[in-house]
């Protein structure tokens, strides 16, 4: 993880979504993305300030930069509660 434990400490949420390269250009490539929900905005602000422009090198080589801002519409997934259908069956 290239993500520093300080600034992890003061996030309640996150998920990392690969990317997929792709050899030639018949299919664009999809850049790998992480989400992170901050306890705070301070907090927000500041993980944004040290990670916007990062420079990351993959396993071949080649390098990308880091775009790290706010989401227009910052919303998490719910928990979904899923109750066991055979719950309270075993007698009948």
């Amino acid at each position: 993880a290239t993500v520093p434990q300080a600034h992890l400490e003061h996030t309640t949420w996150r998920n990392f979504q690969a990317g997929k390269r792709y050899k030639g250009e018949a299919k664009p490539s999809i850049n790998g993305r992480c989400y992170f929900l901050f306890d705070s905005e301070e907090n927000a602000e500041k993980f944004i300030k040290d990670y916007h422009g990062h420079q990351f090198v993959d396993g071949q080589g080649e390098s990308f930069r880091a775009v790290a801002c706010f989401a227009p519409y910052p919303k998490v997934p719910r928990q979904k509660a899923s109750k066991d259908q055979r719950d309270g069956t075993i007698f009948e």
